[in-house]
């Protein structure tokens, strides 16, 4: 019998060739994906933070007073599983003028972190990339 065009298809080898591959490539991507939605979500809490820092010196501007800002004050702004640490032990201060003492600070989260640096004179909050 000769094959014709209405007889062509897949043999069951080649449907088992490909559904290993899509599942090699399914268990590749699970991990992937959960690393970057964590990625994601620390560098929104980083955003958060550094907007919540900007309302600060905002605050210590329109009060005319010094603002001073340690670690207890800063989880308050956090989510319940970030933590954030001042790293050189000294609290971060904005001052009357706008101006910043300066300073850095980590936030860790799902065994991620990402360092935070405020700038001395403009209070400016730069932050690096999410390992």
């Amino acid at each position: 019998m000769r094959k014709g065009a209405l007889e062509t298809g897949f043999t069951l080898l080649e449907l088992l060739v490909v559904l290993a591959i899509m599942g090699i490539v399914g268990v590749l991507a699970v991990p992937l994906s959960v690393r970057a939605v964590e990625a994601a979500r620390l560098r929104a809490d980083a955003r958060a933070l550094a907007l919540s820092l900007r309302g600060f010196q905002q605050e210590a501007r329109s009060r005319q007073s010094t603002i001073v800002l340690d670690d207890a004050s800063l989880r308050l702004k956090l989510p319940r599983d970030a933590a954030v640490i001042l790293k050189d032990g000294a609290p971060l201060i904005y001052f009357a003028d706008g101006t910043s003492g300066g300073g850095s600070l980590r936030l860790s989260e799902h065994g991620r972190s990402l360092d935070l640096e405020i700038a001395w004179m403009t209070g400016e909050v730069r932050f690096g990339d999410v390992p």
